[in-house]
């Protein structure tokens, strides 16, 4: 399968809309932009089968972008993208992700600055300057993704966006490019999976691909396990009073709230606990073992803040067979070597991606990791990391 497909068509703009679909965000931009205009949410919200519809399209009364820190009653939350366990791939739900990027371009701006909770984890939303339809469209895919999604996904862009040409790309591919090399190892921890694949000459070696169900969801559940019997409330279940004369806040009624949004908001503040308070050891790390709910209770994170994020590291953390980020980067290597001798070029340099590799240490430790399993592979190499602050958006 060639690492990028050209559709026939010429684009009406110079720059082409780069859409990054994510399990838990989407990220929506222009190609030669050093970041996206819009992150958000993966999801859209629809009336539940509580309220009654004149028309039955529920799909025709969509909410999107959802927000966290906003209450809506009586409203189900959909996600178009999901890991299949069984098929060891993303599976997406093309209806619902159609409806998503249709509204990417119509929705108002959306950022967190009517937030009250100090959240790492930004959304922003800044609406294209263009519709879809008549343009260039970039989409990244999946290294391990199905043909047939991408079938589909060519099938949205034309039938459902009408763009002019479609270019797609493997995420690995477009992570060297982010960083100016056209070959590397490429860790990339999302939401859903763990990913690592080695790229050679702007080509993904479809031998090395290494990938398990262990990523930012995995460890987002862990967390959630540990601190169960903690009454988490959503930052929409808190209402923040501006007025002196009256308390300083009080909790909202969550009655009406569909069981998919209020799920959705406690696992919004599982991710910030995440974001702002795991970390792997070391000499500048920070002690601070508190964090602050959006009911401005206060939990005790030392048990889980450096436990949690080395389950990254351990083998055996799911029935998938998971051996740890370090082996996954060695087999990869192994993988790549058994298929051409040369792979200096390779090896000399480990590219991070994905929101998970944001925790606080996690590169110091796969370099150390890596070698002190394997001093050989990489040792004498350099190794180079992405700046922290696009390993996110490495698709621009």
């Amino acid at each position: 399968m060639s690492d990028v497909i050209l559709s026939s068509g010429i684009g009406s703009q110079s720059s082409s809309i780069i859409l990054d679909i994510g399990t838990q965000s989407i990220r929506a931009g222009y190609g030669g932009d050093d970041l996206p205009r819009s992150v958000v949410p993966t999801c859209i919200g629809i009336p539940n089968k509580e309220v009654d519809l004149i028309d039955s399209n529920r799909l025709s009364n969509t909410i999107f972008p959802l927000k966290p820190w906003e209450k809506r009653d009586y409203i189900e939350v959909l996600h178009p993208l999901q890991y299949n366990i069984q098929e060891k791939a993303i599976e997406f739900n093309e209806e619902y992700l159609t409806k998503i990027i249709q509204e990417l371009s119509l929705s108002q701006k959306f950022t967190n600055s009517t937030s009250s909770f100090l959240t790492k984890h930004n959304y922003i939303f800044e609406p294209l300057d263009d519709r879809m339809n008549g343009q260039t469209l970039l989409i990244p895919i999946h290294s391990t993704s199905n043909p047939n999604n991408s079938i589909k996904l060519a099938e949205v862009a034309f039938e459902k966006l009408e763009v002019a040409s479609l270019f797609t790309s493997r995420r690995p591919v477009l992570s060297c490019f982010a960083c100016g090399r056209t070959s590397g190892i490429v860790v990339d921890i999302g939401a859903s999976v763990s990913n690592v694949s080695c790229v050679q000459d702007g080509h993904c070696i479809q031998g090395s691909i290494q990938e398990y169900p262990v990523a930012g969801d995995f460890l987002d559940n862990e967390i959630y396990k540990k601190i169960h019997k903690v009454n988490i409330i959503p930052e929409f279940g808190i209402f923040k009073n501006e007025d002196k004369n009256g308390p300083s806040e009080y909790h909202v009624p969550l009655t009406n709230v569909d069981e998919s949004y209020l799920n959705w908001g406690v696992m919004h503040v599982i991710r910030e606990i995440k974001h702002s308070s795991l970390f792997f050891p070391n000499p500048n790390s920070n002690n601070d073992n508190e964090f602050h709910l959006p009911d401005g209770n206060v939990i005790d994170t030392t048990s889980i803040r450096n436990t949690i994020p080395n389950l990254l590291f351990k083998s055996g953390n799911s029935n998938q067979g998971y051996p740890g980020i370090v082996q996954m980067v060695i087999n990869s290597i192994t993988e790549t070597s058994n298929i051409n001798k040369e792979i200096s070029n390779i090896t000399s340099s480990i590219i991070l991606a994905g929101g998970t590799t944001l925790i606080n240490g996690f590169d110091a430790k796969l370099h150390q990791g890596i070698i002190d399993q394997r001093p050989s592979i990489i040792f004498n190499n350099s190794v180079s990391f992405q700046k922290s602050n696009y390993k996110i958006y490495s698709a621009f």
